[in-house]
């Protein structure tokens, strides 16, 4: 997870019990496919400029409130506990713990007020830890307890976070859910979780988002296996993850034009596949290029009649070369036009790709043993 502007962002609603056609989950011997909806903050009220966005938003208590630098993504519905406390999450590819805010999130700390908070123990003195990401940390206390996805995903004795503060905004959702199976921080991811109890066939999971940057037609998340029916060609492109099932990569190349940004001149060719990321990020000399090029202001708006004649950016895995045009790295909302480019803030990738990469290519995430790799299908 990233610092982001709130350019796009995209809440999915994992709908406990939830399927495609009826209420309900959709399964086929422990592969669950669950919808996800789509909503654009640049569609509500948000003002932003090239380092700060400020969001008015509605609370996941109803309330509405003014935020500076939401953070954007994918969000679901989950239950913790025996009395099933709903939260809502965001879904992150690139950190791996699961935490709330905790009933010790006291509401005199405006970050905290208004989120659904998991109910702790008064018996128990909790011991803190620090959770740090690009744009801020967060303060938690470990606890253990029963989480459920869906109705048929249930994990007993789950380890995460009951968070006491925090330096970023959290608007609509009331803590973060992490997808990757690292286990150097000694917490188990949710996923991890999964593979661990056998409830999903296969140690995967899948993410599609249907048509542009601009569409609201969803998509889905499918643990435990993929789509057939999502996939083009039937041969995609496969690539290995970083030791530890941070869902990390290397490229060979990555052009735009005749302008290298990685590849044989350049060693900066590490990338984060990260569900948490609302645009692309990459090294400050190619987004500061993109921005020449697009002729982006401040608040990176783009002419809308020029997206047609912006370049496509050519990416490299092995001999294999994928794409992304500017309709895809590009958003219209309210008929102005806004680049999704900027530079990356964080030092643990040069590059990330975030949800445009998702519109474009349906993403396998493959925890198996001894693999551990993402594959990337264009969708039909």
């Amino acid at each position: 997870m990233y610092s982001r502007v709130c350019l796009l962002c995209i809440i999915v609603t994992l709908s406990l019990g939830y399927v495609a056609s009826k209420p309900g989950v959709e399964e086929n011997d422990k592969i669950f496919s669950v919808p996800l909806e789509v909503i654009h903050p640049r569609d509500i009220d948000c003002e932003i400029s090239k380092n700060v966005s400020r969001c008015e938003v509605e609370l996941s208590n109803g309330n509405s409130a003014n935020v500076q630098n939401f953070q954007g993504g994918l969000m679901s519905i989950m239950e913790i506990g025996i009395d099933k406390q709903t939260f809502k999450v965001q879904l992150d590819t690139g950190s791996e713990i699961l935490w709330v805010f905790g009933d010790n999130c006291s509401d005199e700390n405006k970050k905290c007020s208004g989120h659904t908070k998991y109910k702790l123990d008064k018996k128990i003195k909790y011991k803190d830890f620090k959770i740090g990401y690009a744009s801020g940390a967060v303060i938690i206390s470990k606890v253990e307890d029963t989480v459920q996805l869906t109705k048929d995903i249930i994990i007993e004795k789950q380890l995460f976070g009951a968070a006491s503060d925090t330096t970023m905004d959290f608007a609509w959702y009331d803590g973060v859910i992490g997808l990757n199976t690292n286990t150097k921080s000694g917490w188990p991811s949710v996923i991890y979780s999964m593979i661990y109890n056998k409830l999903i066939k296969e140690p995967v999971y899948s993410m599609n988002l249907i048509g542009g940057t601009t569409s609201k037609k969803g998509g889905e998340i499918t643990f435990g296996g993929h789509n057939d029916k999502l996939i083009k060609g039937g041969h995609g492109i496969s690539v290995r993850m970083a030791r530890g099932g941070k869902t990390i990569t290397q490229m060979t190349g990555l052009n735009v034009g005749k302008h290298v940004f990685c590849g044989k001149k350049r060693d900066e060719c590490t990338v984060l596949i990260d569900s948490g990321a609302s645009y692309i990020l990459g090294p400050a000399d190619f987004a500061d290029f993109m921005d020449k090029v697009l002729r982006a202001k401040r608040d990176n708006q783009v002419n809308c009649k020029s997206i047609n004649k912006f370049p496509v950016i050519e990416i490299m895995f092995g001999k294999q070369m994928m794409s992304l045009e500017p309709q895809l790295y590009t958003y219209m909302s309210k008929r102005k036009c806004y680049s999704l480019i900027y530079a990356n803030p964080s030092k643990l990738s040069h590059w990330a790709f975030g949800l445009p990469f998702f519109h474009k290519y349906y993403t396998q995430f493959d925890f198996t043993d001894n693999r551990e790799e993402m594959t990337f299908w264009e969708k039909p």
